[in-house]
């Protein structure tokens, strides 16, 4: 452990010393020889199951395992989950936050989706660097009744041997073993009636041995002749081909990990295409938990930056901080892009003794969305970053003052010692002191940050004949600051009234990106009491996505539904010394 942790100062030091872009060109032997002491990753992925319809839920559980120890990694903080079609067009991608990890997320089926055969692939940022074969990727099958075409279950190709040899699952029930040396799963009996209440206790019989991080789910079998998932057990043994480290060498590309947060990469040049190096980049992720960042370009016009704070929002903003070039061109690296293309898909049968169950599982979906209200699941209480870091601003709510026409008369009028002053060449710019400070211009010679909206303004003189009946709030900071290297006496933030500055914002040298927020965790529903006269009819019983195991018992309640037959409870996950871990047990639910 002691040397990972070394090995993640190394990293640290030489990533902050030489990279200016989300990947970077390996320039010696010395550079390639400290990324090497860097551990590769794999992912593995718990999933409830391998079939699913419109209206149900993907569920899954991520562990990210570092190769070297097969403990869990604690360099990356961000994963990627992707559905991918034959054509390997992608469906939907997710971004997920790891801690420690851990991380946990779902997806839910819409009708639009066609009847298919895809792939569920995962992967970090640091594993692009051994490519595909890496990546954490099962079959999954998507079977949606409401659309006529199902040609692609008729008659499906048979899977080549190379095919065959490269999944993880199988067709067909698996032995079940609810005991391991370490672990246990104990029911109070096998067999229940409908919403009767079941106790399911996890056992832990090595004491610091089995202590580890591990996810339940509780699921009807599927009668569909479906894939089975994948079990950590399995993924433990196949992770043997993973690679322990890097393969590039000295003059190859390596994309950086996210080890600080996430990745915002991109390259600015002129129209023309020619890079602008040695620039200062302002990025600006508006909002209430606004974040700003400069960042300074590469010979080649590259740059990058981390968001180490949460951000919820799906849009961003960024120009040069020098307004000296106008109509520059922005293109933004994604890092949920990769080289490579599947092959293999497991080829799903639909066969004509099928219908009735397709029917009835579809007729059951229905019926549980349309209650969803009663059943929900919550999203756990979102952390939201302080935008100013625990510092308490001075704030001027001013529908409580006399309103001016512009914001210079506000500032003026309202604000105490905050002012505009003009510079040598005739350009305003914001200034601020604190209360006790000297007057005159040699107490400062560094202006404030100016945000509006969340934005970084950098053209005070665009501000001040701004119309003040549109802002909300003006909060004042006048402790020093330090952002991209630069100083600032203070710190000046304007909100307006339904964010109308963000609306309008637009200048010739900035432009806005998108930008992939991470999943919300949730707390799922756990039936822990007899709903009277609302009808039940989940699949999925019970669902722990993250268990820590620290002791000797554990215990989960929870109730059958009104679906009679035969429900898998399985457990996976991985000791703390990096052993998987695989459990499987059944409950029969019969009707009254």
């Amino acid at each position: 452990m002691r040397n990972h942790l070394k090995n993640i100062g190394l990293l640290l030091t030489l990533f902050c010393s030489l990279l200016l872009s989300a990947q970077v060109r390996i320039s010696s032997e010395e550079e390639l020889e400290l990324l090497r002491e860097i551990p590769m990753e794999a992912l593995y992925m718990h999933t409830p199951g391998t079939l699913y319809m419109p209206g149900e839920y993907l569920y899954y559980s991520l562990y990210c395992i570092n190769t070297q120890t097969y403990r869990l990694s604690e360099l990356s903080e961000v994963a990627y989950l992707q559905l991918i079609g034959e054509d390997n067009t992608v469906v939907f991608t997710q971004k997920i936050d790891i801690e420690k990890g851990r991380g946990q997320g779902d997806y839910f089926f819409p009708t639009d989706l066609p009847s298919g055969n895809y792939k569920l692939v995962a992967y970090t940022h640091w594993m692009k660097n051994a490519g595909i074969d890496q990546f954490f990727s099962m079959d999954l099958t998507f079977l949606n009744p409401y659309r006529s075409d199902q040609n692609v279950f008729l008659n499906p190709e048979k899977l080549s041997a190379e095919c065959k040899g490269s999944q993880y699952s199988d067709l067909g029930d698996k032995a079940k073993n609810a005991l391991s040396k370490d672990l246990g799963l104990e029911l109070e009996k096998a067999v229940f009636k409908t919403g009767e209440l079941v106790r399911l206790y996890l056992k832990n019989f090595r004491g610091a041995r089995g202590y580890g991080s591990y996810s339940i789910s509780v699921r009807k079998t599927d009668n569909l002749q479906a894939l089975t998932p994948v079990r950590s057990t399995e993924f433990g043994a196949s992770s043997l081909k993973f690679l322990k480290r890097i393969p590039q060498r000295v003059n190859d590309i390596l994309a950086i990990p996210e080890q600080r947060g996430e990745l915002i990469s991109g390259r600015v040049t002129t129209s023309e295409g020619t890079p602008l190096a040695d620039r200062g980049i302002a990025i600006s992720l508006p909002g209430p938990d606004f974040q700003v960042k400069k960042v300074q370009t590469d010979a080649e016009g590259k740059f990058y930056t981390y968001l180490t704070r949460p951000y919820r929002a799906q849009m961003g903003m960024a120009a040069l901080v020098s307004p000296d070039v106008e109509n520059v061109d922005f293109k933004w690296y994604i890092p949920y892009e990769f080289e490579g293309k599947f092959s293999c898909f497991y080829h799903f049968e639909l066969k004509t003794g099928m219908g009735e169950e397709i029917r009835r599982r579809s007729i059951h979906n229905q019926i549980e969305n349309s209650y969803f209200e009663v059943k929900p699941d919550t999203l756990q209480a979102a952390v939201f970053a302080d935008p100013f870091e625990g510092e308490i601003p001075e704030e001027y709510q001013l529908e409580d003052y006399t309103r001016f026409s512009t914001l210079e008369e506000t500032l003026v009028e309202l604000i105490e010692h905050v002012w505009v002053k003009r510079e040598d060449d005739g350009e305003p710019t914001f200034w601020v002191r604190q209360p006790m400070a000297p007057q005159g211009p040699d107490y400062t010679t560094d202006p404030p940050l100016v945000i509006v909206d969340g934005i970084l303004v950098q053209d005070h003189n665009s501000l001040l004949r701004y119309d003040a009946r549109k802002i909300k709030t003006i909060k004042v900071l006048r402790d020093k600051y330090q952002l991209g290297g630069a100083n600032y006496q203070g710190m000046v933030v304007i909100e307006t009234i339904d964010a109308t500055f963000l609306e309008n914002w637009d200048i010739p040298n900035g432009t806005r990106f998108s930008f992939l927020p991470p999943s919300l965790e949730k707390n799922y529903f756990r039936q822990t009491e007899f709903l009277e006269n609302i009808p039940d009819y989940r699949y999925q019983l019970l669902w722990e996505p993250e268990i820590s195991v620290e002791g000797e018992e554990k215990s989960y309640s929870f109730y059958t539904s009104q679906v009679p037959g035969e429900y898998e409870i399985r457990l996976e996950g991985y000791t703390a010394y990096g052993k998987p871990i695989s459990l499987s047990t059944s409950i029969v639910v019969e009707s009254p």
